[in-house]
């Protein structure tokens, strides 16, 4: 059983505490009510008081903080709670002045953990907040930098599909330019997956979401989400991010080698392409590795990143296994016209819908870039391939309307009915896989 000592010392020095409004309904529990249910034995009561005491925001945020200030252990666990949930200056800095003297390293944590679950409410005024001294405490530097992580987690999911797959554009990670340096730390990890660095503590093992995702995560297409977050975040000053993918390359080879060849291993394959397009991107006129260079070496050689990434193209494309991979590389290389080509072969090999997607994202992206050639054609084009896709079974409307690739021709006649023939007749899904 709790004690109620605590609680009712809390009420007295809460008296001039807003109660329930006069035109609240009479069976509506008064504040004092609620926190008073938080010394129930059972969890699930303690829950529902914690969530209607959150729900009152400022109407309880007075009473609230007067019975964390006064309350046992116990009862400001649940508190804790409904403070992180109000989000307010005055509810946080309450928190973040208790936090550095805390002794208890289970409320310590519950601190964090409340907080995070609000990281996007909360996580400016954390990282803006000083003591009387002026300073930041370690507790809450380190909360700060949990709090940036977290809020850098959710933009970055939320660039997955809500259709459940997803597949890639320019501008896709844009929600991440505010935090763009550690942000890139954080993809980073992900792509690499392992355990981030924490103050304190030596990271091991793989890379866990502060808080899970709200829908089913496959590990390989969230590498990959990261890879393609890193390519438009990076700059060529970022040194050691650059230097941790060109290591990684190695790395993904030889899986590749290990497996018996990109065939066997098309996920590793794809992560180097994508890492090569990057390396390609940022550091095309470095010297690439002796390694890439040798006479000896059965892949394609190149002097320079750009020039490797053009010639495995190439390379690929002599391959009938590997022409979807060769036209990917293309089209993240942004070469249009080599991506094209390549894209028609394939669905001229093929009647899937994935061709012809990715052929009208190729076609639209180069309008923008149209050189000598006319761009209405480039969108006319496009727009047949898209249509194409959906004749072949492409349902996707989800993130057809949010695939920045397909903006050009959005505005092009029948674009719009396209979609809403989509939507009038839902179906399995096919993926954009580029």
């Amino acid at each position: 059983m709790r004690r109620l000592a605590p609680v009712l010392a809390a009420l007295v020095l809460a008296g001039a505490a807003p109660r329930a409004r006069a035109d609240a309904p009479a069976e509506r529990a008064s504040v004092e009510v609620l926190i008073g249910r938080l010394q129930s034995p059972f969890r699930i009561e303690r829950d529902a008081a914690v969530a209607d005491l959150s729900a009152r925001g400022a109407e309880a945020r007075a009473a609230v903080i007067a019975a964390f200030r006064t309350g046992d252990r116990e009862l400001r666990l649940d508190l804790v709670r409904v403070l992180a949930a109000d989000g307010s200056k005055e509810a946080l800095d309450v928190l973040l002045e208790a936090l550095p003297s805390l002794q208890d390293a289970a409320t310590a944590t519950v601190v964090q953990a409340s907080l995070v679950e609000h990281a996007e409410q909360v996580a400016d005024t954390v990282s803006a907040w000083r003591d009387e001294s002026g300073k930041v405490p370690p507790r809450v530097a380190e909360l700060a930098t949990l709090l940036q992580r977290a809020r850098i987690e959710a933009r970055f999911l939320s660039r997955k599909s809500s259709s459940g797959g997803t597949g890639s554009y320019p501008g896709q990670f844009d929600v991440l330019k505010p935090d763009r340096r550690a942000a890139l730390e954080v993809c980073l990890d992900i792509f690499l997956d392992r355990a981030p660095k924490r103050p304190g503590r030596f990271p091991t093992g793989t890379y866990r979401f502060l808080r899970p995702p709200s829908f089913f995560v496959d590990s390989i297409e969230l590498r990959a989400m990261a890879l393609h977050a890193i390519a438009e975040l990076a700059t060529p000053d970022d040194r050691d991010v650059l230097d941790a993918l060109a290591g990684s390359l190695d790395t993904l080879e030889e899986a590749i080698a290990a497996r018996g060849g990109r065939f066997w291993a098309p996920v590793e394959a794809a992560l180097a392409d994508g890492v090569l397009a990057t390396m390609a991107k940022l550091r095309g006129q470095d010297p690439t590795p002796e390694r890439y260079a040798s006479e000896d070496r059965p892949a394609p050689r190149g002097a320079t990143w750009r020039e490797l990434a053009d010639e495995t193209v190439e390379w690929l494309a002599r391959q009938i296994d590997h022409l979807d991979d060769a036209a990917a590389l293309a089209l993240q290389l942004t070469d249009f016209r080599r991506a094209v080509q390549l894209y028609e072969r394939l669905r001229m090999r093929s009647e899937g819908a994935i061709p012809a997607y990715n052929l009208a994202c190729a076609l639209a992206r180069w309008s923008r870039e149209p050189g000598e050639l006319d761009p209405s054609r480039l969108r006319a084009r496009a727009l047949l391939a898209i249509t194409d896709a959906v004749d072949s079974g492409y349902a996707d409307w989800a993130w057809m309307e949010q695939d920045r690739d397909l903006d050009p021709i959005r505005d092009e006649p029948g674009f719009k009915a396209l979609l809403q023939r989509m939507k009038a007749e839902p179906s399995g899904a096919a993926t954009p896989t580029r």
